[in-house]
């Protein structure tokens, strides 16, 4: 797997660059394709571009303009002196002009394609438990047989966080291929099949 090359111009966004090694390392073949839901401003595509042109590339978001880029994204998100410019569609189709984009919410979203590899970017702090099951096992139905599901967030401190690893725990197989590449690579210290808050996963 690369490292990140600095040179490499890439979106801002949350998403840390151990993570995004995570999701390209499931990116095996030349070609394939790849969704992301709460793609937001792009970042995870702008950097897997870069090592993998020729996949095809799908992104979902409402882009409502109500979620803003941080100025330090080791803040609080919450905190008002802490935002920047608000994401809009425009930002993303900038970001990621190889891309198909769908200004949808993951509610409404809908598609019989299926895909190599699918992230869950969406994120609802306010979901309930049966929400995320809903949400989780939607992207494992748009997964390929012998594709991955790359979902977030599962060490979250979020109160959802444990909710998710509920789910998970009961519904499906966490896969950990490249964890361990990955964590050596950058130095993270960490247990279990995640790389910091990212997941991998199939249905059972």
């Amino acid at each position: 797997m690369p490292l990140h090359i600095k040179s490499k111009k890439i979106a801002r966004g949350w998403i840390e660059i151990p993570e995004m090694d995570h999701v390209l390392a499931w990116m095996k073949k030349d070609t394939g394709s790849i969704l992301e839901t709460g793609a937001a401003n792009g970042r995870l595509f702008s950097y897997l571009h870069h090592y993998k042109p020729n996949w095809k590339y799908t992104a979902v978001d409402t882009w409502d303009e109500t979620t803003y880029l941080l100025r330090d994204y080791h803040k609080e998100y919450r905190d008002p002196t802490n935002r920047s410019s608000t994401i809009t569609h425009d930002m993303f189709k900038k970001n990621c002009p190889f891309a198909t984009d769908i200004k949808s919410c993951i509610w409404d979203f809908e598609t019989k394609e299926k895909f190599d590899v699918v992230s869950i970017g969406a994120v609802g702090s306010s979901w309930t438990y049966e929400e995320w099951d809903y949400v989780l096992e939607k992207h494992a139905n748009m997964t390929k047989p012998g594709g991955i599901t790359i979902g977030r967030n599962i060490t979250s401190s979020k109160h959802y966080a444990q909710y998710i690893q509920d789910i998970v725990a009961k519904k499906y197989l966490l896969k950990d291929d490249f964890t361990d590449i990955i964590k050596h690579k950058y130095d993270i210290e960490s247990n279990g099949p995640t790389v910091i808050s990212s997941y991998a996963y199939t249905k059972i």
